[in-house]
């Protein structure tokens, strides 16, 4: 009995060793989260910065293709003009 009492101790006490597994993985999680909420943060920022090029880009490719069409009735009117 005596030595049963000892391992239950030694394993299930306060300071046994499934108290200080428990402690490991706890501190594991808390670790894990603090990370998590880091990337979350940079995601943030990534997303807006793809947003805001995005947005640069579609309107780019807008005056773009508004460009083309002038250019291309331009050029349309002077082959027309010159027949």
């Amino acid at each position: 009995a005596t030595q049963l009492s000892s391992f239950i101790d030694t394993h299930l006490g306060s300071s046994g060793d499934i108290a200080a597994r428990d402690a490991g993985i706890n501190s594991q999680r808390k670790d894990l989260t603090t990370q998590h909420t880091a990337v979350n943060a940079r995601m943030v920022v990534v997303q807006a910065r793809y947003q805001k090029q995005f947005n640069a880009l579609d309107s780019l490719l807008t005056q773009m293709q508004s460009t083309s069409s002038y250019l291309t009735k331009q050029l349309g009117s002077l082959s027309t003009t010159t027949k």
